[in-house]
């Protein structure tokens, strides 16, 4: 198959493995489904609730760092490698072992530079999500990467989302939620509370201060708050004295490949917060 220029095009596909798990075949490229956890807090526990959904990939078994994948894939091709990739966390996802769990993507619907063929991106996604089986609320689309490079693109995005009950995440990453544009009646679903600026919040004091005031006018415009990146007992100290409602981070649970051990059994706090190393920021 070509390009319509002679060149040769990548066939892209998927296999299942030994044990049930589905894995991608981009030419020479092997993508494998890969989830990290996001816990909601109970009664001093957490539970798991959703999973943050990537892919990695490998060729002749050594994985690649994911710049150097991207570079790889010629734009004419980045739409079919976008909806491999979603649809490898799509039917992965029964291989955490526990049912409901949200499913957090930023699908490449800014492949599409024009707002129809943002519109259409959406309608391919949700038709993916019904062929694997995943309600529309199990989704989380997150769209701050299309707001950033294509405004119109996001809005179209967005209103079709919404109009098929798919929710909608943005990120805050110190700059404020790309939000002009969009559907102004309907505040996001989700705040991702981006990993590198939370991590340099916690290393100020003011501004571990202040970070709980931010994660509470989030709620109260009734978007779910999510911290990522969490690694340490002082990120998390600051993280739960804010009221984030879902939190991750390698300190509560690291990326892992589909099919391996999932964390379905509750946490408590205590076993992760070591007061002897924790400088308390909230009294």
């Amino acid at each position: 198959m070509t390009d319509g220029q002679g060149a040769p095009r990548q066939v892209a596909g998927s296999f299942v493995d030994e044990i049930g798990i589905e894995i991608g075949i981009y030419g020479d490229w092997r993508l494998k489904a890969a989830f990290r956890p996001v816990f909601a807090r109970t009664s001093g526990r957490f539970r798991a609730v959703a999973v943050e959904g990537s892919t990695r990939a490998y060729v002749l078994g050594r994985e690649i760092v994911e710049d150097v994948f991207r570079a790889a894939v010629p734009v004419r091709d980045r739409p079919i490698v976008a909806a491999l990739q979603a649809a490898l966390c799509m039917r992965n996802l029964e291989h955490t072992g526990i049912d409901g769990l949200k499913l957090l993507l930023e699908p490449a619907i800014a492949a599409a530079i024009t707002p129809g063929k943002a519109r259409a991106g959406v309608r391919a996604l949700a038709a993916l999500t019904r062929r694997c089986g995943l309600s529309p609320d199990q989704m989380v689309v997150q769209l701050s990467g299309l707001a950033a490079r294509d405004r119109d693109g996001a809005a179209s995005a967005e209103q079709e989302l919404r109009k098929r009950g798919v929710l909608v995440a943005f990120e805050e990453n110190g700059d404020g939620l790309i939000l002009d544009g969009l559907q102004q009646s309907a505040f996001p679903d989700l705040i991702a509370i981006d990993a590198g600026w939370f991590g340099s919040i916690v290393r100020q004091r003011s501004a571990a201060k202040l970070f709980g005031a931010l994660v509470e006018g989030y709620r109260w415009r009734g978007a779910i708050v999510l911290v990522q990146g969490i690694a340490t007992a002082a990120q998390l100290e600051v993280a739960l004295a804010s009221g984030a409602d879902w939190l991750s981070g390698p300190l509560l649970a690291p990326t892992a490949l589909a099919g391996a051990i999932f964390p379905d059994e509750t946490m408590q706090f205590s076993s992760l917060l070591d007061q002897r190393r924790v400088i308390p920021l909230f009294r």
